[in-house]
């Protein structure tokens, strides 16, 4: 979509909002993805690292585009828990764009994770639904999201003991901005929320 002051003000003011308001994934790297339709067959490599205050992860995204308005992607890393070894993750999910009728780009976006560290196991999905533009300031985008995430956490306090088992279905949500300093190479940053901590991430998109 065509850069529009109009619409980069709106969308920016709602993805401020969003941050305030709602939380992240645990699993994965965050979106760093814009909304817009793409032409098929193209793919996209994203390096980065998610942080929080007990809980990270670092890793890498391939994404492909299967038809102009779905693509797919998975993240594959080591998570990291503040009270445990590191140990592997997994994400898969995809990306729907929605027709372009609207004031900025929007997408729907559902995710599966898995984990299982030392004391600590996460399995969850996502549904988002993702809006983004393009800034003022040329090759610099907006993004933001809103949605619901069910996740089930598994404790236990040694190797081999019963795990306890927690459900949760929480609101979620994140907000970040991507800049391509080249016709191919970006970075990205993005911030959210998850009760009580707060996440921020960063990387490198090749595309």
């Amino acid at each position: 979509m065509k850069v529009a002051s109009l619409k980069s003000i709106v969308l920016s003011a709602l993805a401020v909002s969003c941050a305030g308001l709602v939380h992240g994934q645990t699993i994965g790297l965050q979106t760093a993805d814009t909304a817009e339709s793409r032409a098929a067959g193209k793919a996209e490599v994203t390096a980065g690292a998610m942080l929080g205050s007990d809980l990270h992860f670092y890793g890498a995204r391939g994404t492909y585009t299967l038809l102009n308005e779905l693509r797919g992607f998975a993240d594959v890393g080591l998570v990291g828990v503040s009270d445990a070894d590191a140990s592997f993750g997994a994400q898969i999910g995809a990306l729907y764009s929605l027709p372009d009728e609207f004031i900025s780009d929007l997408g729907i976006r559902a995710t599966g994770y898995y984990a299982d560290t030392y004391r600590k196991g996460f399995l969850g999905g996502t549904l988002m639904l993702i809006s983004s533009d393009e800034t003022l300031i040329p090759d610099l985008f907006v993004y933001g999201g809103l949605g619901v995430d069910i996740s089930r956490h598994e404790f236990h306090a040694i190797p081999g003991s019963d795990r306890y088992t927690k459900d949760e279905t929480k609101p979620v949500g994140t907000v970040g901005l991507i800049y391509y300093f080249t016709q191919n190479v970006g970075v990205y940053t993005e911030g959210s929320y998850r009760d009580p901590d707060f996440f921020f991430g960063l990387g490198v998109k090749v595309r």
